[in-house]
């Protein structure tokens, strides 16, 4: 596939990502392919939603997070970022020299499908699996039988 020169390809594990504190209600992005649909140049499509459970709480007391997004079949596997635009500090109140403003984005974790028994209807909660699980399924190198 021949893209214009004024476009760049980045794979996922070549975007920069910020470490920064993510909390209840941030934007997320789930890059994926939903009900089989591609963007231009069979691109995957970027679907927003929000934080929807607490981030730092493991969720039936396993590493997930809940997200509100019209997510659609064929999204399951589908990588999740956290984006944050504006100033961004530890304490607004007390500026310090490692504090930014701008946009960044950090790996949330992967995305698993909706929770069960949702219709087109209802709340439209998505499971995320955490970063810190998916790094230890990878390092661990087990493959299921």
């Amino acid at each position: 596939m021949k893209l214009s020169s004024k476009f760049r390809v980045f794979p996922i594990n070549s975007i920069a990502f910020t470490d920064f504190r993510v909390e209840i209600s941030q934007d997320v992005y789930i890059i994926g392919f939903p009900r089989g649909i591609t963007g231009a140049g069979k691109f995957p499509i970027w679907k927003r939603g929000s934080i929807a459970s607490e981030p730092e709480i493991d969720l039936d007391h396993l590493p997930k997070v809940l997200i509100d997004s019209m997510t659609r079949e064929g999204m399951s596997g589908s990588p999740v970022f956290v984006q944050y635009v504006g100033y961004y500090g530890d304490d607004p109140e007390n500026p310090k020299g490692s504090d930014w403003f701008g946009m960044a984005r950090r790996f949330l974790g992967i995305y698993s499908g909706r929770l069960p028994g949702q219709d087109e209807f209802e709340a439209h909660l998505g499971i995320v699996w955490k970063e810190s699980i998916i790094g230890e399924i990878i390092m661990a190198g087990v493959r299921p039988d």
